[in-house]
Order: structure tokens, then C-alpha cells, then sequence
């Protein structure tokens, strides 16, 4: 395969954000993207706040991100990135860019697989300026930057090659999304309501890392969930005190709330299984399986009660107490029909599969995309590979 290197300023333009924030809304058609909504590579939007039209119209006066667009963050999460998809409007948050791309030097799908790269991620690390608090990636240094590309037909190739195992990705998520939208309307049907607290209680069991059992251990973090699963971690690479899971739970965060963080953990691992401290973590009452917790919390109206009762002066550190949370008023899963509580039950566990499926997948991905974008490996039988994942 051709190989050559360009620079990032000729492969296209780049934008930066206001330094400044709007006002932030739950609701509306316009996204405020933030740097929490790059995801694994992809625009998470339930991540993404929302903003009035007179403010979106104030934000976008330099830059509206189009379709295509390569967003990327260049303080604190640097190497994170993902292409603006069709049909949405939004704006750069703090910290955020894009880069639009020419079509007539990179396809826009290998541009951000260039961009996620090893070999980009190192150039990041090297050239970015690392400060006592955040690092930053220099934007009028960047359109100087080297990126290594393939011919215009290659990249297309590769990048149909690895957006095959993205787009598989892209189907399960839709379909938790489904499991997850049934849940939440047969546990709206419940005819009562009822405390967390008589549904669930806390667990807590403190694990300091000397303690940790094995090689890796199953660990269940704020960043994890962001990701999609649970990240396999050596107790030495761990630095604080977590709770062990030692039982099917439902881990709730506490940080955030308007960012809802609901975790089932309806199997529990092969391996030592921790969570970070940041989630309350739900040992469902007698008779409860977690999927039918889990389909009660989920509702947003468990979420409007939690930021009511959010503590903390910033939006970035806010935190509701494992009391609110247990105090707060859901759907009484016990009063459904068997066949609706079976059905809630699987729709749980449907989504915790798609999640494994998923992790399995992005794995295979991140392990061919280096080889392809350096050209160790050809098209066709990194095909071969995808071809036996998919």
C-alpha cells in the first residue's frame, strides 16, 4: 500500500470553540458537544447538554460542525475524537475542535481512524504542552503536525474494513437502546410507587489493592461506563481503596446526576470484580433480580429527583448522597405481572451481552487499526479477520 506523510493542515481545515459556556438545558434540539460526549470514538449525545437557539446561534458564529467533521478535544482528553453525524445541530464546547476535511486528500472515516491511531496518539503525547494541571494539544501548532495517510482509494478500503466492526458496534447499541426504552415503559405501568430503599439496599465492602485477588480484576469505573464495559486492570495499576462486588448489584453514580450512570451487574465475573467509589452500589432485596432495579432507576423521572437533590456549586462536581438516592420515589417493579418482570429481567441482560459483544469487537478493531493505517497487514486479510468476528 502507498504510504506518505502529510501534514495535519493539509488534510483540512481547523476550527476551535468559544472559550466560554452557555447556558446549559436538558431539553432542546440543539447540542452543546463537550468533551465528555467523545466516546470510544464515537458522539455520544445523551452526554451532550442542550442550548437555547438565540445562544446556538451566538456559539456557531465561527464555526457550525457540519457532517463529517472530525471533533476532537485538545485540553485534558487528548487523543479523543469522532466525526459530526448527519441530521444533528450542535455546537464546540470549551476545549472542544474540528477539523473539516478535504475530500480530495482523506476519506473522513480513515481521518479519524488516523487520528485514533498509536501512531498519532504518540505525536500527540510528544508535541502537546503538559502543564501542572491539564495538558493541551497547541492549535497553531497543529496544522504543522505530521499524519501519516494512504492513497485516497486505501484509506476508503481500510476504513470500510474497520467501520464494519464499528457499525456492528453501532447496530447493538441502537438495540440496548430499544431493550432499554422497553424497560423503562413496562416498568412505568407499575400501579404503585415506592421508595429505593424497599427495593434495595447498599453494599459496601471496602477492597484496598494489596487486597485484590489475581493478575487483573474486573474494574467498574465512571470512565469504564462511559466506554461501555468494565476495564480489566491489575491491582497494581489501581491506587485507592473500591468496593468489592461480591453479589449481583445495580452501581448508581453519584457524581453528575444530570448524566445518568446506571450500571446492572446481573453476572458477576469470573474475576474479582471492583467499583470505583463514585457509585452506590444496590444489592437488590430478596426476590429482586437486578434487571428489574435496574428498570425502575432508569426512568428519567429517578434522574429529575436526583439533580434536585444534587449537592456541590459547579456543574462539574456535583454529587447526590446514597440517602437521596435511596429516598427517591420509583416504579414498584413487584406490583408487575410475571411475564413483564421476565421480560425486564432479559431486556437487562440483553444489554450486558451487546456490551461484552461490543468489547470483543472494539478489541479486534484497535488491534487491526495500527496495522493498517502503517500498512503491516493488506486490506483483505484484515477483511478475513472482521469476517469471523462479525
Amino acid at each position: 500500500m502507498s504510504m506518505r506523510t502529510l501534514t495535519v493542515g493539509d488534510v483540512g481545515e481547523l476550527f476551535d470553540g468559544p472559550h466560554a459556556t452557555p447556558q446549559r438545558l436538558a431539553e432542546g434540539d440543539k447540542y452543546f458537544l463537550n468533551i465528555s460526549s467523545l466516546v470510544d470514538g464515537r458522539l455520544d449525545l445523551a452526554k451532550s447538554d442542550r442550548l437555547s437557539d438565540a445562544d446556538f446561534e451566538k456559539w456557531t458564529r465561527r464555526v457550525q460542525p457540519r457532517a463529517g467533521d472530525l471533533l476532537f478535544s485538545y485540553e485534558t482528553r487528548l487523543g479523543d475524537a469522532a466525526l459530526m453525524p448527519e441530521g444533528i445541530e450542535g455546537c464546540l464546547g470549551r476545549r472542544m475542535a474540528l477539523l473539516r476535511p478535504d475530500p480530495a486528500v482523506v476519506d473522513s472515516r480513515f481521518l479519524l481512524y488516523a487520528w485514533l491511531s498509536p501512531a498519532f496518539r504518540a505525536t500527540i503525547m510528544e508535541r502537546s504542552v503538559h502543564g501542572a494541571t491539564v495538558s493541551r494539544i497547541p492549535l497553531n501548532e497543529l496544522p504543522n503536525w505530521p499524519l501519516l495517510l494512504l492513497g485516497l482509494r486505501e484509506q476508503v478500503a481500510v476504513a470500510e474494513t474497520l467501520g464494519a466492526l464499528d457499525d456492528k458496534i453501532a447496530i447493538n447499541r441502537r438495540v440496548q437502546a430499544i431493550a432499554r426504552d422497553l424497560a423503562i415503559s413496562i416498568a412505568e405501568t407499575a400501579e404503585r410507587t415506592c421508595p429505593v430503599e424497599e427495593l434495595g439496599e447498599i453494599s459496601r465492602t471496602a477492597l484496598a489493592p494489596s487486597q485484590m485477588v489475581g493478575d487483573v480484576v474486573a474494574h467498574y469505573s465512571l470512565p469504564a461506563y462511559d466506554a461501555g464495559s468494565a476495564t480489566l486492570d491489575s491491582p497494581g495499576s489501581i491506587k485507592s481503596a473500591k468496593q468489592l462486588i461480591s453479589k449481583p448489584v445495580l452501581l448508581v453514580s453519584k457524581l453528575n446526576p444530570r448524566i445518568p450512570r446506571i450500571w446492572p451487574v446481573d453476572v458477576l465475573p469470573r474475576r474479582t470484580a471492583v467499583a470505583s467509589t463514585e457509585f452506590v452500589a444496590l444489592q437488590p432485596k430478596e426476590g429482586i433480580p437486578v434487571g428489574q432495579l435496574w428498570a425502575a432507576l432508569i426512568s428519567p423521572k429517578f434522574t429529575s429527583t436526583l439533580v434536585e437533590n444534587v449537592a456541590g456549586t459547579t456543574g462539574s462536581h456535583q454529587r447526590v448522597k446514597p440517602a437521596d438516592i435511596l429516598a427517591c420515589c420509583v416504579s414498584d417493579v413487584r406490583a408487575l405481572s410475571g411475564e413483564q418482570r421476565d421480560v425486564l429481567r432479559s431486556a437487562c441482560r440483553l444489554t450486558n451481552l451487546l456490551a461484552d459483544e461490543n468489547q470483543r469487537l472494539a478489541a479486534t478493531r484497535d488491534e487491526l487499526l495500527p496495522l493498517l493505517i502503517d500498512g503491516r497487514i493488506t486490506v483483505k486479510n484484515a477483511e478475513k479477520r472482521v469476517e469471523e468476528e462479525l
